[in-house]
């Protein structure tokens, strides 16, 4: 038996490999040769598409400019930019008579020659729509009266084809080897575009994951000193400026340091984080909740009286006695002591730390699992 006339590869081409389809003649005849198909499910093309945006709702400039000048440049009365994920073809952009198409229109997979040009990851033609039955439903063709089409891939930069730079003509069309080589061209710099913008939000994202990182205790996950205390800061300012009561609590384990002695430095990192998921359970969205360093945490409550203050204090302390932490298997009981403290107006970060701190050391004199607090000047 001969080998079939089309044999469709299904996989995404290795990089350097091309798809091959031809159909540069009028009336839409393909030529029947093998060729590797790109998939429209697949799952790294879906993924490229996902993280890329360009799925959304509404049209850019900058892909209007290109829809322009293709149109220009192959004596077109219209282009389009469209791109295709597993289900439909998604318009980004129309220039010319289908100008007023409005964006973010999705068009059938069946119905779709973008998603053929996707497919072939290669220049794709139809000469004349009348020849090919499956184009007859297409808005192009029943909204414009498109009668010929031709179509060039967009990819990102890991060759994944995400879309269709396409022009479109009302008249049977014989699309010519210099006309498609200027398309052709045109797609590439869009590809470029679209491999900018993806390299651009990678590092965007990038210095949005490292800034993070550098506010933030690597074991607790809670703001690390040096950004809580711009945070102390700024809210020193607002509530001096505009006589708003800012309460200050500091947590500090019990015999942390004899836990790590006689439990293993695992328990004591276990302690860490359970003091932290305490305290971040106990406080609004407003708050902040800060690992100042060693066993010590600190609670800043914006808008927030001293009885407020204690209340939260209070609701950590219980909570921390009442859930032990266990590791390898072992119960271990865990408390810890509070200050309580309302910061005065003019007051720096480091008096406001210092004297909520003197609190702890209160109420660890006192027995320890304990919360104290006071509103002694500073000058007492």
């Amino acid at each position: 038996m001969s080998a079939p006339e089309r044999f469709v590869e299904r996989r995404r081409p290795r990089r350097g490999e091309s798809s091959v389809i031809g159909a540069l003649a009028a009336g839409g005849e393909r030529r029947r040769d093998h060729r590797i198909e790109f998939c429209l499910d697949d799952p790294d093309r879906l993924a490229a598409l996902a993280t890329s945006g360009l799925m959304a709702d509404g049209g850019e400039q900058v892909f209007d400019r290109y829809a322009r000048i293709a149109a220009r440049t192959l004596d077109c009365p219209a282009a389009l930019i469209t791109f295709v994920d597993a289900t439909q073809e998604c318009l980004k952009s129309a220039s010319g008579i289908a100008a007023t198409w409005r964006t973010g229109v999705t068009v059938s997979l069946e119905n779709s020659f973008a998603a053929r040009v996707v497919r072939a990851g290669a220049l794709t033609v139809c000469g004349d729509t009348r020849t090919d039955p499956a184009l007859a439903a297409h808005p192009a063709v029943t909204g414009f009266g498109a009668r010929a089409f031709a179509g060039a891939p967009l990819f990102d930069g890991e060759h994944h084809p995400l879309g269709s730079l396409t022009v479109f003509d009302t008249r049977p069309r014989r699309w010519t080897g210099e006309g498609l080589a200027a398309l052709a061209d045109l797609a590439s710099v869009i590809t470029t575009e679209i491999s900018l913008r993806h390299e651009l939000r990678e590092r965007i994202a990038l210095a949005r994951q490292l800034r993070e990182a550098g506010r933030r205790d690597a074991l607790t996950g809670l703001s690390n000193r040096q950004y809580f205390a711009d945070i102390v800061e700024s809210e020193l300012l607002r509530s001096s400026r505009y006589d708003r009561d800012l309460g200050f609590v500091v947590v500090d384990i019990d015999y942390f340091r004899s836990l790590n002695d006689r439990h293993g430095r695992d328990a004591g990192d276990e302690a860490l984080r359970a003091v932290a998921r305490a305290l971040s359970a106990s406080v609004r969205s407003v708050d902040h909740v800060c690992r100042l360093g060693g066993e010590e945490f600190a609670i800043l409550l914006p808008e927030t009286p001293l009885e407020g203050a204690k209340v939260v204090a209070e609701r950590v302390r219980s909570s921390i006695e009442q859930n032990p932490i266990r590791v390898g298997g072992e119960s271990i009981p865990l408390t810890v002591s509070c200050g309580v403290a309302q910061a005065f107006p003019g007051e720096s970060l480091d008096e406001l730390t210092a004297r909520t701190q003197s609190l702890v050391t209160a109420a660890q004199a006192m027995g320890h699992n304990r919360v104290e607090w006071g509103l002694e000047s500073l000058l007492a």
